[in-house]
């Protein structure tokens, strides 16, 4: 039975056009030609190595477009998308020049990236690629925030952004995500209150100390002043994808929070926006087009820029050819959805559900941070949690630069 899970809606073969427009309402960023130099080496063009940053911005892009106007939007046709204030918005934000208010450009992800000792020419993996969106969705967030709050210097289109609450990127590292560090970022003081545990969660039969009690006493937490973008790096095997990893990987595109995931084989990352069984379904930057141009009378993106932010139709890879290393995103507007998210991943088919005999959990999802200086011993229960048994973390290493 055909069954297809595209970014949290299953789609069958009769429902097949819907998904066909879905598809083509996604934002689309490929290779592209002619931009301004690049600092240091003066590239003006990403092909051949920029792979895993476009498609960082495809996942970011989506999750942008969610939190500013939601999962369900969608323009379906192509005046529509020409003329649409907010698209234009987006094609600032990530068009490919050295400016601020190109906020998610090419040439600011490479600025962030020599951060992380990468270099433009270089390829990135996916943990490096999650923690230049952080860095970037930081500065974005900042910038928003302080508009909506009065601040000056507003850059092209921002007075009409929709949503002035910020979005803040969270990387959970080492295959875990901890509820405690989730809280403590997304609370207006960035720190955790001290009053307790939030819901009541049911992480299955499970002796582990640092996971959530269904007996815990529920208590009232801060709200959250921000929404959340969740990055989760993770290695799921050594040469590649383990097969006790696939079915819940698959059945993550049916989480209505989840953006996907970046990942690939070598040299050519995707952004992965669904499945259907061991299929997986993609958006493959792997097209050269030119730099947008502006229109010199009113400084808008010529039409046939616009035009190049959509794909028809996403690229078709199997698991079984696909690089262990890749970055799970989910997307959670308030502290609601993400207490739902939490017993949905759970559940017993769930990303983070205890393992069986046959399927493993891509991730953990634990009450608080281990303090690894007084409890050695949590050390050892975590080891090759959410990647596998003694697989190694590096994601960078296994790719080669062309």
């Amino acid at each position: 039975m055909y069954n297809a899970l595209i970014l949290g809606c299953q789609y069958d073969l009769s429902t097949f056009p819907l998904r066909r427009i879905y598809e083509s309402s996604l934002f689309y960023f490929s290779y592209r030609s002619d931009f301004p130099p690049m600092t240091p080496y003066n590239f003006t063009t990403d092909a051949g190595w920029g792979c895993m940053l476009r498609a960082s911005q495809m996942l970011l892009a989506h999750a942008i477009r969610s939190h500013d106007k939601g999962r369900d939007w969608a323009l379906k046709t192509w005046e529509e998308k020409t003329t649409d204030e907010y698209y234009h918005q987006i094609a600032n934000w990530f068009s490919d020049c050295p400016s601020f208010d190109s906020f998610f450009g090419i040439h600011n992800m490479c600025a962030v990236g020599l951060r992380f000792d990468k270099f433009p020419g270089e390829w990135y993996g996916p943990q490096t690629a999650c923690l230049v969106m952080k860095e970037l969705g930081e500065r974005f967030s900042n910038r928003m925030l302080a508009n909506s709050r009065g601040g000056k210097g507003k850059g092209e289109g921002e007075e009409n952004h929709p949503n002035n609450l910020p979005m803040k990127i969270v990387v959970a590292r080492e295959g875990s995500v901890y509820i405690d560090m989730v809280e403590s970022e997304m609370c207006d003081d960035g720190k955790q209150s001290t009053a307790g545990n939030s819901s009541l969660f049911q992480f299955g039969n499970s002796d582990d100390p640092l996971a959530i009690d269904a007996a815990s006493e529920v208590h009232q937490l801060p709200p959250w002043h921000s929404s959340l973008l969740l990055l989760i790096p993770l290695r799921l095997g050594v040469k590649n994808i383990n097969d006790k990893y696939k079915k819940r990987l698959s059945e993550v595109f049916g989480e209505p929070c989840s953006c996907g995931f970046v990942g690939g084989t070598p040299r050519f990352a995707l952004w992965f926006y669904g499945s259907n069984g061991d299929v997986v379904y993609g958006l493959d930057p792997h097209t050269i087009q030119t730099a947008g141009r502006r229109d010199n009378s009113n400084n808008r993106f010529h039409r046939s820029h616009i035009k190049s932010l959509q794909c028809s139709s996403g690229k078709e890879a199997t698991m079984n050819n696909l690089d262990p290393s890749l970055a799970l995103a989910f997307y959670c507007k308030d502290r609601l959805e993400w207490e739902g998210l939490c017993e949905r991943l759970s559940g017993i088919d769930g990303a983070c559900s205890p393992k069986d005999a046959v399927h493993a959990p891509l991730f953990s999802l634990l009450k608080q941070q281990p303090n690894y200086e007084t409890d050695v011993g949590v050390m050892d229960d975590l080891i090759g949690g959410g990647g596998g048994e003694n697989e190694d973390d590096d994601d960078d290493d296994d790719f080669v630069f062309v």
